[in-house]
């Protein structure tokens, strides 16, 4: 017996501000997962905000006009308040990334706190602020005599990468980092793939298992390569993906001891 499933849409990397990140993808994903009340995640970089007055990486290419202003950051954050606005009741947690990090220590206030909090005020949401870095206990009531089955979401905006290896070597690391997480999240490189770590297990019942260990990393909304020059093409970091991706928890029951299970299922979102 099945029952009903809860979708996630996980988006690291939007880069909202940005001139290149195809907000008309962006707006796309997002109405889809209002259509399909999807729990919407961002774990990192929804800013990009390399255009204060202190950061040494400000360039006039890298501002959307209707930011060149003097209150810049305030532009910034009233016009992601305004367009995340529709979608806030599915905004499930915003999380830092480096860019957000970085504005913080050069220009002592936190974007991603004040964005929530207006978005929270304005709609009556209760969009939660998180880290760099934690985990998500995701627990469902599997029927009416309290029985409940758990998964465990660890998530890091990230950090390795690589041309070749496009960040897959990092898995192993995660999964050092997070051993009690059933999936991994993360992104920062802007690559996009899944990959399965199986681990020998010993539960707490004493039973013996081989566990799969999930990870994800996702892609972004800025594509920065689609140009003629630049740091990207410069630098060659490739052409990145633009997209999220979907996971679905789908909780059932079977066995003759009627026992607790779940499915996960993912796929791309773009």
């Amino acid at each position: 017996m099945k029952y009903e499933q809860t979708r996630f849409l996980l988006m690291p990397d939007v880069h909202f501000d940005n001139p290149k990140c195809n907000r008309d993808q962006f707006h796309k994903m997002m109405k889809e997962a209002v259509k399909q009340d999807a729990k919407v995640c961002f774990f990192g970089d929804f800013f990009c905000l390399m255009n204060g007055k202190f950061d040494g990486r400000r360039s006039k290419s890298g501002i959307r006009p209707e930011y060149n202003k003097n209150n810049y950051l305030d532009l910034v954050i009233n016009d992601a308040a305004d367009q995340l606005e529709p979608y806030a009741h599915n905004i499930l947690f915003m999380g830092d990334g480096n860019h957000e990090t970085s504005v913080r220590r050069n220009c002592e206030t936190d974007v991603l706190e004040r964005l929530v909090e207006r978005i929270n005020d304005r709609t009556g949401a209760k969009i939660v602020k998180m880290g760099y870095h934690g985990f998500i206990r995701i627990k469902f009531r599997m029927n009416n005599n309290g029985g409940t089955t758990t998964k465990v979401m660890g998530f890091h905006h990230g950090n390795w990468g690589g041309v070749v290896t496009r960040g897959t070597l990092g898995a192993n690391r995660h999964g050092l980092v997070m051993p009690d997480a059933d999936i991994i999240v993360t992104g920062h490189t802007h690559d996009h793939w899944s990959m399965e770590v199986p681990r020998f297990r010993l539960k707490s019942n004493g039973e013996v298992k081989v566990e799969n260990q999930l990870h994800l990393k996702v892609g972004t909304m800025k594509e920065e390569f689609a140009t003629d020059g630049g740091w990207a093409v410069e630098k060659l970091v490739m052409p990145k993906a633009i997209a999220g991706w979907w996971l679905d928890f789908i909780p059932y029951r079977e066995g003759i001891n009627n026992q607790h299970k779940m499915e996960l299922s993912y796929s791309p979102a773009n």
